[in-house]
């Protein structure tokens, strides 16, 4: 498991821990949510969100950078070069690429959910409008959210 902090940001939302199953899941926990929300915000801006984390392999600190194409790039501070870039994970491969999908709105069954983050919840709410009812769904991540989505739209389905 590998526990990145994020640093701290021009939005004042502060550092966020977050930890990795593996090499590619990222583990679900109570700031989850959050950090989702402002590499979806800071994407939006076509901004790279930096994570950092300590390497005990080489006994250092390690900066990871995310960008809004959902690939990963590594930067070392190097004493002669300085600030050394090297690709790590293409387009669409890095930990947070599922939340390019995210991005694009909820689609299920060809229905759209709207959603948004509510802080003071500290979690995902949205609607899905079907004829004149309207649903609502929430969740503390990106996957509780749309695992709620989907299973309001199949319930709804089953009446």
């Amino acid at each position: 498991m590998k526990i990145f902090t994020v640093c701290y940001d021009r939005f004042c939302l502060g550092n966020f821990t977050i930890s990795c199953k593996d090499d590619r899941v990222v583990a679900n926990s109570e700031e989850l949510g959050r950090f989702e929300n402002y590499v979806l915000g800071m994407w939006n801006d076509g901004l790279v969100v930096t994570m950092k984390w300590f390497d005990e392999e080489r006994d250092g600190i390690r900066f990871l950078l995310l960008l809004p194409d959902g690939s990963e790039q590594l930067m070392d501070y190097v004493e002669k070069e300085r600030f050394v870039i090297e690709p790590y994970r293409e387009a669409g491969k890095g930990r947070m690429a599922y939340l390019l999908d995210f991005n694009k709105g909820l689609t299920y069954k060809e229905f759209q959910g709207y959603d948004e983050y509510d802080e003071e919840e500290k979690m995902f709410l949205g609607v899905i409008e079907i004829g004149e009812e309207i649903l609502t769904y929430c969740g503390h991540s990106v996957a509780e959210t749309q695992e709620d989505f989907k299973k309001k739209i199949n319930k709804h389905l089953r009446r």
